[in-house]
């Protein structure tokens, strides 16, 4: 029993409201497998199916993590449906997707837990609901005038607000946002606690659910936790497969999505539709579990996606020099998202890479780029796998 089949397997017990009875050897690094279900975002599901076979300070400590991440979870979850309640009373109506929403498909919700939550709006509304969450008393982290999306907090509550489903920056992915229109006109209402929230359809918020971890895939990586996601929303609702196919068919997903399927199928209790062609998730599994919740829990991982970016960009040169190339100067897309002030002016991004070379070279960065470099053109050939390129 190795470490990634026994999280796995755990995962797969608590689904199925049981403990997990896999044998687990003497020497087992506990702590291993806790810093694994961390980096996923899924500690409470694996202590709940594990918690009787823990070591008593073993499970002690993860018993007091896992009731701090649902109180956490759940005070997050009462700011957010209170700042819906508020915008509605302004007259806003956004869509909301993912987080809570997904939560609600899993045995205990909060046990699931969201880093953030993701409001949408059409794109004349942004100014007037970016003043609104600002009178609600949120701040500002990102500068949302010169994005797809601003990001804000109050207190350990983050939100994010969009208008554009997908990132402009990225041109193979950007054709996604003319989805827009008829998500919003699908577009339904659910209460959660009292509150009357618009969602997308099921089927497209299964459409949304696959392209998202497919945007997350196809740069640095998809976690575990957006796979369960998937195969949990698939178990929920009744989902016109025909409409997934023809969205994800814009950006060549349906073989990933396939593979989405074989691990939700293998894993997760997921029913695939009888007529889509399964893929082989092994490879995705393995990234998946290598990459952490959102393909970026070390610093090279995050690096590597520049070359998976080039990659989706249409670059046709995926060598080694290309690769080194595009690692140490990345597009200005790219280089925004951790110097957000090369937004104001592109006469901007040279300085960026300066800074970014010399906190490469004050940190050992000459030996992390090219571990950068060698895990980006591996993670070329995974979307080569799955014919994304």
């Amino acid at each position: 029993m190795t470490l990634n089949d026994l999280f796995l397997d755990s995962l797969s017990a608590y689904l199925n409201h049981e403990p997990c009875h896999a044998e687990i050897p003497e020497d087992f690094s506990w702590e291993a497998l806790r810093v694994l279900a961390v980096g996923q975002q899924l500690l409470p599901f694996v202590y709940t199916s594990l918690q009787n076979r823990l070591p008593g300070e073993v499970r002690a400590l993860w018993r007091r993590e896992v009731m701090l991440s649902i109180a956490s979870q759940v005070r997050r979850s009462a700011v957010f449906l209170d700042t819906y309640r508020a915008l509605s009373e302004k007259g806003f109506s956004p869509l909301v997707v993912k987080g809570i929403l997904c939560r609600q498909t899993y045995p205990k919700p909060d046990e699931r837990p969201s880093s953030d939550e993701d409001l949408y709006v059409p794109q004349e509304e942004y100014p007037a609901f970016h003043a609104a969450l600002l009178e609600l008393g949120f701040q500002e982290d990102s500068e949302y005038r010169s994005d797809h999306e601003g990001r804000y907090h109050k207190g350990d509550f983050v939100l994010e607000g969009h208008w554009e489903l997908f990132p402009q920056e990225n041109r193979a992915l950007s054709i996604l946002n003319g989805l827009s229109s008829g998500f919003w006109e699908r577009s339904r209402f659910q209460e959660i606690d009292g509150i009357r929230l618009r969602v997308l359809d099921p089927t497209d918020h299964m459409t949304f659910l696959l392209l998202h971890a497919f945007k997350h895939f196809v740069n640095s990586g998809v976690g575990v936790r957006q796979i369960c996601d998937a195969a949990r929303w698939s178990l929920a609702y009744e989902i016109e497969w025909a409409r997934v196919r023809q969205a994800l068919a814009l950006v060549r997903a349906e073989v990933f999505a396939g593979a989405v399927m074989d691990a939700g199928q293998k894993f997760f209790g997921m029913i695939p539709p009888a007529d889509w062609t399964l893929a082989d998730s092994s490879a995705l599994i393995a990234d998946a579990l290598d990459g952490g919740v959102y393909g970026n829990n070390t610093a090279k991982r995050t690096h590597s996606g520049n070359i998976t970016f080039a990659a989706m960009q249409g670059s046709a040169d995926t060598s080694h020099g290309h690769a080194v190339l595009r690692s140490a100067f990345p597009t200005r897309a790219v280089m925004e998202l951790k110097y957000p002030w090369v937004k104001r002016s592109v006469l901007l991004l040279p300085a960026a890479w300066l800074a970014r070379i010399t906190s490469y070279l004050l940190h050992g960065g000459s030996r992390e780029a090219a571990e950068s470099v060698s895990l980006g053109s591996e993670r070329v050939k995974l979307l080569k796998q799955y014919k994304i390129l």
